[in-house]
C-alpha cells in the first residue's frame, strides 16, 4: 500500500536507509556509513508532512515500510521552481514486485498535481534494472558523469542523469 509518510514510520525509514546501504552498491552510501537516528528521521518526516517543496511516499508491506520515494525542489530559487528531484529506495527482498513502479507512478502524479514541469533523477550506470524502469516511465537520459563514484573494490561507476518532462 502506497501512502504519504507518517511520523510513526520513523523507525522503519531508519531501517530502510540503513539496510539499503548494506544491500545495494547502487546507492551513494555504503554499509556502516549511515549514522542517522530514529529521532532525525522523525524530524525529516515532520518536515515532509509540512513543507510544500518536499514530499515523501512510502510503500507498506506486511505492516512495515519497504520502500520510499522523495520529491524535493532542486533549488529554492524562483528560476528553478518548475523542477523537482526524485530519489527512491526499496529493500532488496521487495524488488521486482512492482513496488518501484507504483512508487514512481505515485510520485509522478504528485509532481503533476503540484504543478512541476519536470522531474530529474540520477543513478549509477550499472543499475540497469532501475534505468529500465525509469525509461519505461518516460524518463530520458541527458547526461553522464564518468567516474562519479569510486566503489569499495576500486572500480569506478558513472552516474547517469535522467529527466521526465510533465
Amino acid at each position: 500500500m502506497i501512502r504519504k509518510v507518517k511520523k510513526e514510520d520513523a523507525y522503519d525509514l531508519w531501517y530502510l536507509t540503513k539496510q539499503t546501504a548494506e544491500e545495494s552498491e547502487f546507492l551513494s552510501r555504503v554499509a556502516g556509513e549511515y549514522n542517522g537516528t530514529i529521532e532525525e528521521n522523525e524530524v525529516e518526516i515532520l518536515y515532509a508532512m509540512q513543507e510544500k517543496n518536499f514530499y515523501m511516499l512510502v510503500d507498506i508491506e506486511e505492516g512495515h515500510v519497504v520502500g520510499a520515494l522523495q520529491l524535493h525542489r532542486s533549488s529554492p530559487r524562483k528560476k528553478a521552481r518548475h523542477k523537482v528531484e526524485l530519489g527512491i529506495k526499496i529493500l532488496e527482498k521487495y524488488c521486482n514486485q512492482g513496488i518501484g513502479r507504483k512508487l514512481m507512478e505515485a510520485g509522478i502524479q504528485k509532481a503533476k498535481e503540484e504543478g512541476y514541469e519536470m522531474i530529474t533523477l540520477s543513478c549509477m550506470k550499472e543499475n540497469t534494472r532501475a534505468i529500465h524502469l525509469y525509461e519505461s516511465l518516460g524518463f530520458i537520459q541527458y547526461g553522464e558523469l564518468e567516474r562519479a563514484y569510486l566503489l569499495l573494490d576500486g572500480r569506478y561507476q558513472s552516474e547517469i542523469y535522467m529527466v521526465k518532462y510533465l
